[in-house]
């Protein structure tokens, strides 16, 4: 387990003596959390900021599936009519 205060307090750098890929993992769990200060303070803030610093560029390809796996799995009864309800004037994938 990763002293995520630490990497706040040491600049958000990553930890040497660890794999990117498996903090990467530790983060993307820490994303489902209920608690705010684990989801958004530490996991979402450190994401953005090492995704900045080009710290995750070996990774995003791989964050980026695991993301739209993630956020295209609803649990929530329903599902089928939440999309049916999608406005398609309102989503274009053309600039």
């Amino acid at each position: 387990m990763t002293d995520w205060a630490a990497v706040q307090a040491n600049d958000f750098a990553a930890p040497e003596h660890r794999e990117v890929a498996e903090l990467v993992d530790e983060l993307c769990a820490m994303l489902a959390s209920p608690l705010p200060q684990v989801r958004d303070d530490t996991a979402c803030t450190i994401l953005t900021l090492w995704a900045a610093r080009g710290v995750l560029d070996g990774q995003l390809r791989a964050l980026g599936d695991l993301m739209a796996e993630r956020l295209g799995h609803d649990e929530r009864a329903g599902e089928s009519q939440l999309n049916d309800d999608v406005n398609p004037n309102l989503v274009s994938l053309s600039s």
